[in-house]
């Protein structure tokens, strides 16, 4: 049986053997090959944007992507390499992409997968799977450096939505995550969970009470974000799961307020 990986037939493009997966990224240039138009799955080009966000940059790239279902070359050796899926309900698929400033170069071996008959779709799996690696901003807890025990004491952080536009599978995908939960942790046992990012003071929308004096708590507020995207410009859709993303730790030291007789003439 066929495991995953390149097969190369040679002489016959119905032959099949297994080779090392000597393709693949862009140090690995072939020889100039014969394709048909019924093996292109998908040519796309992708089109740079510029992402509007504070939290990153857009790591979109100028390059045009096809997939196809074999490569055939002709330097004399007649040889076809294809690319066989451990699952047999999926296709493998050669990616090539070639630099959209040179629509006339050779296309050059880039990837391999595995999709569905139809050709390769984003999914919500691969949205979440490319955010995880993204990476989401964390928040940390705006709150005094000191303040005094049973105190009122105001917190609050900094939210964001973060954008950003990445190309996932010759798609431009345009992804948006905004902060919808705040899970405090005070550090002294108390925690709380809030739908808003607070306010500075004056406002008092969040606020904690430290009890104990003479000690220096470290709070933190996790951020859950609410994800939504959509795929070379259509419409937009959300996705049912969430991405928490952890803040680090701060310091509040608490003081001991004291009372004081002053002369009310």
């Amino acid at each position: 049986m066929l495991a995953a990986g390149l097969a190369i037939s040679a002489g016959s493009v119905l032959g099949t053997a297994t080779s090392a997966n000597g393709l693949g990224r862009d140090d690995h240039e072939v020889a100039p090959s014969i394709q048909t138009p019924d093996v292109v799955v998908k040519a796309k080009q992708r089109t740079p944007k510029s992402a509007s966000t504070d939290t990153g940059s857009s790591d979109d790239s100028p390059w045009q992507v096809r997939y196809i279902k074999q490569r055939c070359s002709n330097n004399g050796s007649n040889f076809c390499v294809s690319y066989a899926c451990a699952d047999p309900d999926q296709v493998g698929y050669l990616v090539e992409r070639r630099l959209e400033a040179r629509p006339n170069s050779a296309w050059h071996p880039y990837d391999e997968i595995c999709a569905d008959p139809g050709g390769p779709v984003i999914t919500p799996g691969l949205i979440l799977e490319q955010i995880r690696r993204v990476g989401l901003p964390s928040m940390t807890v705006q709150a005094p450096p000191e303040t005094f025990v049973n105190y009122e004491t105001v917190v609050y952080t900094k939210a964001k939505t973060f954008t950003r536009t990445v190309n996932l599978l010759g798609f431009t995908v345009d992804i948006e995550a905004s902060p919808s939960r705040f899970r405090w942790d005070y550090g002294d046992g108390a925690t709380e969970t809030t739908a808003t990012a607070g306010r500075p003071y004056p406002a008092t929308d969040i606020t904690h009470t430290w009890t104990d004096a003479h000690r220096t708590f470290h709070p933190s507020v996790d951020v859950t974000y609410q994800i939504r995207y959509r795929v070379d410009g259509d419409t937009w859709q959300t996705l049912g799961d969430t991405i928490t993303a952890q803040g680090p730790n701060g310091d509040v030291r608490i003081r001991e307020a004291t009372g004081m007789l002053t002369n009310m003439h």
